[in-house]
């Protein structure tokens, strides 16, 4: 049905039925104009002023999701209207400004439904709709109710429309402005704890806001919020360049033992703090590939490994402290004999059958009582100890393991002669069964060292010029690589090994980064088609989990060392398709190349 055709209808009759059965009718919208006459002319009105709950429930769970829906998927949207502010204008703006009336539950109800549909079904049309006007007033709505104090179930609904449209608008990369940004963390400020929607509005927020908007003196402040710190840290790569400031300025003067530490409400506190700390433990924890160190300087690591030591040890001594008051012996107090009493039968009869109920209606112990729960100071040791160990790292230990003259356990015989051999051999057969016995034996091998085996298969990903061989055709001369069967089998290993190791995340950092920079350096300019499509594979495996990793900790190596190289040997790539003879067939190349590139400028883009 035509908008014109169901507005008629609709406005032309007062009986419900009739108007219940014309909304339910199928609508075809096709234009903005169409959107926005039926909004006004229809939608809206319901939603603010129809007393009938079946229509209004009708409007706001299906005829106005759906109608924004259809014109999305409809195609009929010019490239100019997606561009625009028509679906601000159209739908959120008039529901944002519905939702100070005594009727505002329908049109939040309405707002977080449509919102929920265009997420759901990846609507990625709407992308270019960001226009943070909406938020910003959505968010002076938020104050103004919490200034009157008056939070209900509502008000719950007005911040998932926040964390909604939070998702929607900045799907694209955009980013968010201080100004939202600043008042968000306002209003999560307050002294009681976030709701669980008010923990993934901060979180998405961080995931979007720019990172030099931290630097910022009003957000540094705000961040001293333990509630908030402890959220915010989980997107721990968006606080590189700040993190330091939050040891120094927060975290290790708050850890300084306070004066009552049996205080419940301060061992809350140290709690949130710990885990704050826990969640930024990559900064601490995992050597830089630009500089072989970690993020944060040694001087803050001591600082925070001795804290925690501290925190530790007052913990045990609370702990067992209260044990031996609870241990402690019971002294008998002497009781005086009991004045004799004439014996009533009738209360002796009495008294020995409530003695009989009891022993009959005696409880049985229940065998799946649930164990009780760790107090809060056996949380705080468990925190401290985990932290210690991430300080402790993989990388440290294996420095005081070499320190204290502590040999790692040997590997397997067969995995040692392979890694001997890659390390030592210069002969290309070598090289090549050392490959294929790593084959062989990583799915069978009890222990098996990813990061070791990616380690020494890296050189081997780059073209050797022992394995060329140059023979004579007639009077031209023909370079033959000998290598590129290697080469191929190293590129087939290493992919194996990532994607068996997936899940684990057993791959260190550091060779991880390099095995990408080889892959772009190597894998994309690489004249063999084979070794160009598993390098694709390589890259669309470690980018997705390594990307924020680099982001927080070699933000500016990633942009110099991987992304410029990356577009530099696309374009090399492309050009030499290019001279290729117009008999052979590149489109398989052309498809990966054009994948690698649509990789580095949408996907995984230059770090900001």
């Amino acid at each position: 049905m035509l908008v014109n055709s169901l507005i008629d209808q609709y406005l032309n009759t007062q009986d419900a039925d009739l108007k219940y059965m014309a909304l339910r009718q199928d609508i075809r919208i096709e234009s903005v104009e169409d959107l926005q006459l039926l909004v006004g002319k229809v939608l809206l009105p319901i939603l603010t002023t129809e007393c009938n709950s079946e229509i209004v429930n009708l409007v706001s769970f299906q005829v106005f999701p759906g109608a924004v829906s259809k014109l999305v998927t409809s195609g009929n949207l010019t490239k100019n209207e997606t561009q625009s502010s028509w679906f601000d204008n159209v739908v959120v703006l008039p529901l944002i400004q519905n939702t100070e009336n005594n009727r505002s539950n329908f049109a939040r109800q309405t707002l977080r439904n449509i919102l929920k549909t265009i997420l759901e079904m990846k609507l990625n049309e709407l992308k270019y709709c960001n226009d943070e006007k909406s938020i910003e007033i959505l968010l002076k709505h938020m104050e103004k109710i919490e200034n009157s104090h008056d939070i209900g179930m509502n008000y719950l609904i007005v911040w998932e429309i926040l964390n909604l449209l939070i998702q929607l608008y900045y799907n694209n990369g955009a980013n968010m402005c201080k100004q939202v940004f600043v008042s968000i963390l306002k209003l999560c400020s307050g002294e009681g704890d976030l709701t669980e929607t008010m923990k993934y509005v901060l979180e998405n927020s961080m995931k979007v806001v720019e990172r030099r908007t931290l630097y910022d003196e009003d957000v540094m402040f705000l961040l001293q919020n333990k509630n908030i710190l402890e959220i915010v840290s989980s997107v721990w790569y968006q606080l590189s360049f700040i993190v330091s400031d939050i040891f120094e300025n927060n975290i290790l003067p708050f850890l300084q033992l306070p004066d009552d530490l049996r205080d419940e409400q301060k061992e809350e506190i140290i709690l949130k703090v710990l885990q704050s700390v826990y969640c930024l433990h990559e900064f601490y924890s995992t050597p830089r590939i630009s500089t072989g160190t970690t993020y944060l300087a040694p001087e803050i690591t001591e600082c925070l490994q001795k804290s925690l030591l501290e925190i530790k040890s007052d913990m045990a001594s609370i702990i067992a402290e209260n044990f031996s008051i609870r241990e402690a012996p019971t002294v008998e107090i002497e009781t005086q004999p009991e004045c004799a009493v004439d014996e009533d039968p009738n209360q002796a009869a009495y008294l020995e059958e409530l003695q009989d109920d009891e022993e009959r209606f005696e409880f049985e112990e229940d065998d799946n009582v649930e164990p009780p729960q760790d107090t809060i100071h056996e949380r705080v040791i468990d925190l401290c100890e985990t932290i210690l160990d991430c300080l402790n790292s993989p990388s440290r230990v294996e420095t005081l393991c070499q320190e204290s003259g502590n040999e790692p356990e040997p590997e397997p015989a067969s995995l040692e002669a392979a890694f001997r051999t890659l390390s030592t051999s210069s002969s290309l057969s070598g090289f090549q069964m050392a490959v294929e016995l790593l084959n062989q034996t990583m799915y069978t091998a009890e222990k098996f060292n990813s990061s070791k085996t990616c380690k020494l298969l890296i050189p081997h990903m780059k073209q050797n010029k022992n394995f060329f061989r140059t023979i004579k055709v007639g009077n031209m001369t023909q370079t033959i690589d000998e290598g590129l069967t290697l080469r191929t089998m190293v590129y087939s290993t290493l992919l194996q090994i990532i994607a068996r190791e997936e899940r684990k995340n057993s791959i260190d950092y550091i060779v991880t980064c390099n095995i990408i920079k080889e892959t772009v350096t190597r894998g994309i300019k690489d004249s063999d088609y084979t070794i160009n499509d598993i390098s694709l594979k390589i890259l669309q495996l470690l980018l997705p989990k390594t990307y924020n990793r680099i982001l927080g900790l070699d933000s500016e190596w990633y942009n110099e060392t991987i992304h410029q190289k990356a577009i530099t040997n696309i374009k090399k790539a492309y050009s030499r398709l290019e001279t290729l003879s117009a008999t052979e067939d590149t489109s398989s190349s052309i498809s990966v190349i054009h994948q690698f590139e649509s990789l580095f400028s949408s996907s995984y883009p230059a770090m900001k």
